[in-house]
């Protein structure tokens, strides 16, 4: 960050200052018309020393008349692809003064005089705003994709198209063309994954785990976003031309959800904060990179609460051979080296199968990327051109951890709902079954790669997975309504929960609601056409 805020001592005040263009705050919400103060991040500067970042509370707008105060530019930046009923902002701040009592001081003192005292956990404190967001985030993303499965899938339970080979004029419901079920059904499953995940960083957050939440957050962040965004798409397609129009709801849901890629942290930058995180914890037990383990000293701090968590649930979850998100580590190579024992599409559906698959793909990357990053230490390239190097491969490694976070938690839900004898059991195993046996298909090439999988083993996962297509589609409809989205929610012509599909496409056509049918004859017609067709008869 560019913006300075400079302690004055004399009249103990402190100078926000907007030194370069690029220093301007751009896309705060709410600061393009509305904010009259803004929380401004800027570095403390006290008698030249540079103190880093600290946020200031800085009047921007009179609160009478709502006008800039005197060295502030403000404005909004202008329409964006959705969201605009939102006023982002710009602003910039020519040497504007503030009482030093405007800086946030709970973990950080600036005493009248210029004196400075950090408290010990302000480090921690930095992060803690930006982590719940983006915990909240990942929550959202299973919110936001299930409304765009709610659409496509009602829609396509109602719409008919193309003959049944039954020989009676009958047409086939959409939802029963298998490749449709192939592109709806696995996201009503992935809404359901990123939701219970939600739930268990939403109770990291209560138990204030700082060091395992700011690990999983940003990768899962970074990987759930980016997911849903393509979901959302892909469902708008899945609709047909219907899916174009406005009325169905699903480009509106499509534009506003796409800021979620970048918001809080662009998606391909803060994935590599949980490759770092992971590729430390694994440095911290002395694991090296040709897969032969020393010995390996006690694990203590933030470390050791990263791979150690969750213990009470650690006898259950030892049965499966997985402790907690990160276990894996404190033995990467023996992970790493495990393979397939499937000999039929069924016993894809073993839990046990199904985290061992994601945990053996997640250790093999954090040890292969390793591997390049020391192999071009050898080679005496600079760190930070030896990280850019491996920078694909750290996003495939936080993503292979994250989707093994997910799978865990998916499972964590689904025995939780067993263990209560819920009815929500079966079609949720269904759901976790298709979610997980969907994504090791689509990366079918790293199970591949990483020793997992066999090429026989490969056509027992498709096999596995078409059946869990089928148990999905025979509770789709359920599913979805499940999440209880209201008409008024989903704003949705096709997506109705009456499955009056025909007669609300109607309706949003008629001049009630279309602007363009309010008159018969549009002006343009006596404007242009009606003149070029005289000239035409003459």
């Amino acid at each position: 960050l560019e913006t300075t805020a400079t302690y004055i001592p004399e009249s103990d005040e402190i100078e926000v200052h907007s030194p370069t263009v690029t220093s301007t705050k751009w896309w705060p919400g709410a600061l393009g018309k509305t904010a009259n103060h803004a929380i401004v991040y800027a570095r403390l500067l006290v008698s030249g020393q540079d103190l880093c970042i600290h946020n200031f509370m800085v009047p921007i707008r009179d609160m009478v008349t709502h006008q800039p105060l005197p060295g502030i530019a403000v404005g909004d930046i202008g329409p964006k692809i959705g969201y605009n009923n939102g006023d982002n902002g710009f602003c910039r701040f020519d040497r504007v003064r503030i009482p030093r009592t405007n800086m946030a001081m709970r973990h950080a003192i600036l005493h009248p005089g210029g004196r400075y005292e950090a408290a010990k956990e302000r480090k921690q404190a930095s992060y803690s705003s930006m982590t719940y967001v983006r915990g909240a985030l990942v929550m959202n993303s299973g919110q936001q994709l299930s409304k765009a499965c709610t659409i496509a899938v009602r829609y396509s339970a109602v719409r008919r198209q193309g003959f049944t080979g039954r020989k009676d004029g009958s047409e086939m419901c959409v939802l029963d063309y298998t490749m449709q079920q192939e592109r709806l059904l696995p996201l009503v499953a992935t809404a359901y994954a990123f939701h219970f995940t939600g739930n268990v960083m939403q109770d990291l957050l209560q138990g204030n785990d700082v060091a395992s939440l700011h690990l999983a957050s940003s990768g899962l962040k970074a990987l759930c976003t980016r997911v849903a965004s393509d979901g959302i798409e892909a469902c708008r397609k899945a609709c047909g031309g219907h899916g174009y129009l406005a009325a169905s709801g699903l480009p509106e849901l499509l534009g506003t959800y796409l800021q979620n890629v970048t918001v809080e942290g662009e998606n391909y930058m803060i994935a590599q904060q949980t490759a770092r995180g992971l590729l430390k914890a694994i440095a911290a037990v002395n694991v090296v990179c040709d897969g032969k383990t020393q010995d390996r000293p006690s694990i203590g701090g933030t470390v050791q609460a990263a791979l150690i968590s969750a213990e009470d649930s650690a006898s259950e979850e030892v049965s499966q051979g997985d402790a907690s998100d990160t276990t894996y580590l404190l033995n990467a190579p023996a992970a790493a080296a495990v393979s397939c024992k499937a000999t039929c599409s069924k016993d894809f559906l073993q839990p046990s199968l199904q985290l061992e698959a994601y945990r053996q793909r997640a250790a093999w990357l954090v040890l292969d990327t390793q591997r390049k990053l020391a192999d071009a230490e050898l080679e005496g390239v600079d760190s930070v051109e030896a990280w850019n190097s491996v920078c694909p491969d750290a996003i495939r490694l936080s993503d292979a951890h994250c989707m093994h976070v997910l799978v865990r938690n998916f499972h964590g839900a689904v025995r939780h709902l067993k263990a209560e004898d819920s009815a929500l059991s079966g079609p949720l195993c269904s759901c976790c079954n298709l979610f997980a046996l969907w994504w090791m298909r689509e990366s079918m090439g790293e199970f591949l790669e990483s020793g997992f999988l066999s090429s026989s083993q490969c056509s027992l996962l498709r096999q596995a997975v078409s059946g869990q297509l089928v148990a999905v589609r025979a509770d789709a409809v359920p599913l979805v309504d499940a999440w209880d989205h209201s008409d008024k929610a989903l704003q949705s012509a096709i997506g109705k929960y009456d499955g009056r599909v025909y007669d609300a496409l109607f309706a949003s056509a008629q001049a009630n609601v279309n602007p363009m049918n309010r008159e018969l004859v549009d002006s343009a017609f006596l404007e242009s056409l009606k003149p070029m067709r005289r000239r035409s008869n003459l």
